[in-house]
């Protein structure tokens, strides 16, 4: 397992043997392959904004992960951008439906929420688990996602629970 430290956010992440990192030009061809046009042009305009995008996302098998930051109002809460989020994705995924809807998740003293959903990517039935956490003005975000019939919750988790903070200083 190795750790991959983004000191300049308060944060590090573990990567569990196995896993490869997913360049660019992998990820993108992933999002054109499953994102409608709408959801498309979103991500363009954040890549031209340079907001919302991921910071690392992993692989290994079947399940992915993306670790993301992005800015939001000072006063933002966990629970209200996760609702927000569950909004999002209800608009943009086909086959959207929450399993376990958005409860409060906190780590190192850092309040967050997590939920879970399935919805459908290309032609594949897929679920997540997505935890969000709000420090210092910036959302962080941890999605793992994978192929229903797989049933990876539990690995899920455990990269899940690889995002730790740092002490702020």
């Amino acid at each position: 397992m190795s750790v991959v430290h983004f000191d300049d956010l308060g944060l590090t992440f573990a990567v569990p043997t196995g896993y490869h990192v997913i360049g660019d030009a992998e990820l993108a061809a992933r999002i054109t392959a499953t994102a409608d046009a709408h959801l498309q042009a979103d991500l363009r305009s954040r890549a031209e904004a340079k907001k919302g995008l991921p910071l690392l996302a992993l692989s290994k098998d079947d399940l992915n992960v993306t670790l993301s930051v992005v800015v939001v109002p000072a006063d933002a809460l966990p629970m209200e951008l996760a609702v927000h989020q569950q909004q999002a994705m209800s608009s943009n995924l086909a086959a959207f439906e929450i399993t376990s809807p958005p409860k409060d998740h906190t780590t190192d003293n850092v309040g967050g929420a997590e939920m879970q959903a399935h919805y459908m990517l290309d032609k594949t039935k897929v679920s997540s688990k997505m935890r969000l956490y709000v420090r210092g003005g910036l959302a962080t975000l941890v999605t793992a996602v994978w192929p229903d019939a797989a049933n990876r919750t539990d690995e899920a988790t455990a990269l899940l629970d690889g995002l730790h903070f740092l002490p702020q200083k």
